[in-house]
Formats: structure tokens, C-alpha cells, sequence
């Protein structure tokens, strides 16, 4: 009769743990033993087979939570655990990446990966994973959320002047998603996942319209918030203050164009959760050098709304009486046009 032994008892008196295989336990499968539904109890909990997180390909970099309690099939993110600290680590429950059904686990199948299933709670990570695969041939991840960012186009030309307040009805949003390789070794920067700075240009869309980051316009020039009218570029910081804490700065690429330098991430809580973390910078305001001198901006009291993706109350919108005290992002900008380039002024009127 074969005697079973567990992978426990295995470590206890020194033994090597067989990394695949149930063989090497016995015929009867883990799960017989070991209850994986009950994270709760001493026989099941997570990390008392493996380590949590196993110290393998890039799961460090997920979950970077020292003795955070999981259960299977977990679908929190790092907000969730973070309870409202700040936090520079990535906590990203193993159920994100990892199949939901306790069934696949035990099972010996080893390291089952799910990266999207249709029974995943709507808004969750997971949920926006549909299209998403694995490879483990070259372990490669694609279609991954986590990795990706939207683009802007638009179906065809924007009529000038367009509307202050409205944004085009021809305007397509699409996700475009970065393969990232799972042993590669490599942390990805800004860059990596949604460029530094996000960019469109004229080739396929009309006036920046849906993205007013930065937009390279019918003549070849840079316009919108990395342009800034030439003066220092608009920081991260400025928008995305609870997100990054860092002052920016830019280079010049071989293309002539500006991009950010990499900074660091002041709270991972608020990044990769599903939503757009917009919260201005009360602290610092905005300073740049301009040919008159140093001018600041104030941000008390500003606000933005992702519903209608309108920005109140912004210091570099405000033109003194003529001020335009709210601007939807995304709302098309050619400088050519008299009332779309002075329109954060007021000089030509609301069109």
C-alpha cells in the first residue's frame, strides 16, 4: 500500500517537495487533504504550500504585500487592501490572474492562469479581461487591462469652430493593450503601459479631439497640455496629484518631440483600479517660467467631473473676466481658428 505524505511533512523532515505531480503525493489528489475553499483554516491557507507571493516571474511585482491574508479566487486590488494609505506597492489579488472556481486548484494542473472569465463581478478587473490570453509557451500576457491605455481617432473631420462644452459625435475610443512577458525580468515604466505623455495626431484625428494631453496638429507642431503654448510642460502631478507626487520633466525624443521622464508612483492605490484618478495639485499649483516671468497657478477649489469629463474652477483656463471657468477634456483645440484658440479667454465669444 502506498503511503501518502503531504508536501508539509515533506519540508518538516527536510525532504525535497516535488514542484508537479501528484504522483509524488500518492494517488488521491492535494485537494483530499487539503481543503483549497477554506483560506481560513491552518490546512488551506494561502502560503502554506507555497509562498505568498511565490517569488516567480513578475508575481513580486503584483503582489508586493508582506503577510496580506488572501483567499482564493481574490479579486481585490491594491485599494483594497491599502484601507486608505498610501502604499508604492502593487497589491493584486491572486484571483485576477489566477481562475476564480477553487476546483481548478489542487487539481494538478500547475499554475493554472485565468486572466478573464464571464462570471467575474461587473466593473472588476477581471470582467474587463474578456479578450485577454496567455501564452506559456513564451509566457506572454496580452490584451491585459492592467496594460493598456485608450486611444483617440476620429471618423473623419471636426467642423470649425467646434462648440465650447460639447464633444464630437465621430469620435472612437479604442484600448490598446501592450504584450508583456511574464519572466522578463523587466518593471515597466509609464511608458510601458499608456506612453508618457498619451498622444494623437492629425494623421487620424481631427483637432485632438476626446484627449487633450498632447496632440501633434495638421502642420506638424505640438499643441495641448505637453506643448503649453512652449513654456514648461503641464507635470502629471498637476492632474494627478493623489496618483503621482513627483515634479516632471521632458526631453526631446529623435523625433523633435517633447515626452515626460519616468516618476515614480506616490500611491498604487490609485492606479490600475478601472478608473481615471483626476485630483489637481492644491499644494503646488502650477509654476512655470513665462516671458514675463515666473507665473503660478492656483488649484484651490478645483474640481473635475468623470461623468461629463469636465474640469471647474482650473487656474489655467481662467483669462480674468472673460474667464472660461469650465472646460470639457477632449474639447477639439486649432490654434488657426480665432475662437477655438482663444476660446479659454473669451475674446471671440462662445461660438
Amino acid at each position: 500500500m502506498k503511503k501518502k505524505i503531504c508536501a508539509g511533512a515533506l519540508a518538516v523532515v527536510g525532504l525535497a517537495i516535488p514542484s508537479l505531480g501528484l504522483g509524488a503525493f500518492g494517488d488521491i489528489p492535494c485537494s483530499n487533504c487539503h481543503v483549497w475553499n477554506d483560506c481560513t483554516s491552518p490546512k488551506g491557507e494561502c502560503g502554506s504550500c507555497h509562498a505568498l507571493p511565490p517569488a516567480t516571474g513578475a508575481h513580486l511585482a503584483h503582489f508586493g504585500g508582506v503577510n496580506q491574508p488572501v483567499t482564493y479566487g481574490d479579486l481585490r486590488l491594491t485599494a483594497d487592501f491599502a484601507a486608505g494609505q498610501a502604499v508604492t506597492v502593487n497589491m493584486i489579488g491572486c484571483g485576477n490572474c489566477h481562475p476564480l472556481d477553487s476546483a481548478s486548484h489542487g487539481n494538478g494542473v500547475w499554475g493554472d492562469i485565468e486572466l478573464g472569465n464571464p462570471a467575474a463581478p461587473a466593473g472588476s478587473i477581471k470582467a474587463a479581461n474578456s479578450g485577454a490570453s496567455y501564452d506559456p509557451a513564451t509566457g506572454t500576457c496580452s490584451n491585459v487591462y492592467c496594460h493598456s491605455a485608450n486611444s483617440w481617432t476620429t471618423d473623419g473631420d471636426v467642423p470649425m469652430p467646434w462648440p465650447a462644452g460639447s464633444l464630437p459625435d465621430n469620435i472612437i475610443t479604442t484600448r490598446i493593450y501592450k504584450d508583456v512577458q511574464w519572466n522578463s525580468g523587466t518593471t515597466l515604466d509609464c511608458n510601458g503601459c499608456h506612453g508618457n505623455s498619451p498622444k494623437t495626431s492629425s494623421v487620424d484625428n481631427s483637432g485632438g479631439s476626446g484627449d487633450s494631453h498632447y496632440w501633434i496638429d495638421d502642420y506638424g507642431y505640438e499643441d495641448l497640455h505637453v506643448w503649453n503654448h512652449g513654456f514648461e510642460a503641464i507635470g502629471c502631478r498637476t492632474c494627478h496629484y493623489d496618483t503621482v507626487r513627483e515634479p516632471s520633466t521632458t526631453g526631446i525624443g529623435t523625433d523633435g518631440l517633447r515626452f515626460y521622464n519616468d516618476v515614480a508612483l506616490f500611491d498604487k492605490a490609485n492606479h490600475v483600479n478601472g478608473a481615471v484618478d483626476v485630483v489637481f495639485d492644491t499644494e503646488n499649483g502650477f509654476t512655470y517660467n513665462a516671458s514675463s516671468g515666473m507665473k503660478t497657478y492656483d488649484f484651490a477649489g478645483s474640481s473635475y467631473d468623470p461623468a461629463t469629463k469636465t474640469c471647474t474652477n482650473v487656474g489655467c483656463h481662467n483669462g480674468g473676466t472673460k474667464a472660461e471657468d469650465t472646460v470639457v477634456w477632449g474639447t477639439p483645440y486649432r490654434w488657426w481658428d480665432d475662437h477655438e484658440c482663444d476660446r479659454c479667454h473669451q475674446f471671440y465669444g462662445t461660438p
